[in-house]
């Protein structure tokens, strides 16, 4: 009776560890679906960040395109109005550029 009983006991266990190997199976295909849903929500994240960085950058490139057109009016403007004040300025400008990079 007692190895009757034995057998029952270890059928019971073997029974038991199977139904643990099926739950670990299961768990451990629902963590892959996780890592894998995580990994697509987490790409999508970032293709978004990229858009919107791509989008202020594009936004900042016209505002100092903007500026930079302005200043380039105003500099011509300027060299119109004084010309002979402009060259002179520029000839000193050159001298002094000049004679930095000479005496390295």
């Amino acid at each position: 009776m007692k190895a009757n009983a034995d057998d029952a006991t270890i059928n019971t266990v073997r029974e038991d560890l199977d139904l643990l190997r099926a739950d670990l199976k299961s768990v451990m295909e629902a963590l892959g679906n996780l890592k894998s849903d995580a990994g697509a929500a987490v790409k999508d994240q970032a293709a978004r960040a990229a858009g919107n960085i791509g989008r202020k950058a594009e936004d900042i490139f016209e505002d100092l395109k903007g500026e930079g057109e302005r200043a380039t009016k105003l500099l011509t403007a300027a060299v119109n109005e004084h010309p002979y004040s402009s060259l002179a300025i520029a000839l000193a400008i050159g001298i002094v550029i000049g004679r930095t990079l000479d005496r390295r």
